[in-house]
């Protein structure tokens, strides 16, 4: 089963859910000046982003150990604890590395299917991994059906779109609507610096 992460909209709902409360009580109160409720919100949003950062660093770093976990299972195989497997595999990433096109990976993998050298075979499809050339990767799984479900999830953590690079980096960008455009540096001063009296 494809293993999923929080989004980064599911954060923001995560932290936003954190300052809820505290948001309805200062709008709320009408004992205090509207500069002074500003700087209170600046300071709940503060406890937003904190709470924001936390969980895309947490989320960040299981999201990273799983393609980790994926790129072992698939580029070691199977035999990855037998050392002289360990020391094929070695000096097969030696020779996989020295390709320079989609053409010669595919010329060699196609040698080492024939030959039944499955450390190159996982070798080359490692590096048809790094550098995106998904026709050799599809030579590759075409023998191994059951590694493609794992191999495609892989592929799909390393490199998203562009658009979704930059909606995923969008969505973290929400604040409370009074201090929206106000950049994060002048909500840092507003919060830690301004402190005016209630209102009479």
């Amino acid at each position: 089963m494809r293993k999923t992460f929080m989004s980064n909209a599911e954060i923001m709902q995560r932290a936003e859910a954190e300052i809820a409360a505290t948001l309805v009580q200062i709008r709320r109160d009408t004992s205090r000046t509207d500069d002074y409720k500003k700087a209170e919100i600046a300071k709940a949003y503060q406890q937003m982003r904190a709470v924001r950062d936390r969980l895309v660093e947490e989320r960040n770093a299981a999201r990273d150990e799983y393609r980790r976990t994926l790129e072992r299972d698939i580029f070691a195989g199977q035999g990855a604890s037998d050392p002289s497997w360990a020391i094929s595999r070695r000096d097969a990433g030696d020779r996989a590395e020295q390709l320079e096109s989609p053409t010669q990976a595919a010329a060699l993998l196609a040698r080492a299917e024939r030959q039944g050298d499955e450390p190159l075979a996982r070798a080359i499809a490692e590096r048809a991994y790094e550098m995106r050339w998904p026709e050799v990767a599809d030579q590759f799984l075409g023998a191994r059906p059951d590694v493609a479900p794992r191999f495609q999830e892989l592929w799909e953590h390393a490199e998203p779109s562009l658009q979704q690079t930059f909606m995923d980096s969008m969505a973290l960008q929400a604040r409370p609507a009074e201090l929206d455009g106000v950049p994060d540096y002048e909500i840092d001063r507003l919060a830690d610096s301004f402190s005016p009296e209630p209102a009479a």
